[in-house]
């Protein structure tokens, strides 16, 4: 399967999860999946071409992967958080 069946996979499988709370209800995925909307009316209204969408689509799979990836990396070498604020006082 190429990268744009991964991402067409990708978009299908968070529209049935729904956005319950779940990593895929960012910022960074509602902005890659407005950016894939309008390029899908694009090219439905024939402002682009379909190597123009295929490209776009491309990019904006890349970007969203890229931004994922760093995301998670970044997360896991955070300092784990205490669940509770540190007593103000002595001790």
């Amino acid at each position: 399967m190429g990268f744009g069946g991964l991402a067409h996979r990708h978009i299908a499988e968070t529209a049935v999860r729904g956005m319950n709370g779940n990593r895929y209800a960012s910022r960074k995925f509602l902005l890659a999946l407005m950016f894939a909307l309008a390029l899908i009316a694009g090219l439905f209204t024939g402002h682009i071409s379909g190597g123009e969408f295929i490209s776009g689509m491309t990019i904006i799979t890349g970007l969203y992967a890229a931004a994922d990836v760093t995301q998670d990396q970044l997360s896991m070498r955070a300092p784990a958080r205490s669940p509770e604020p540190p007593a103000l006082g002595i001790g």
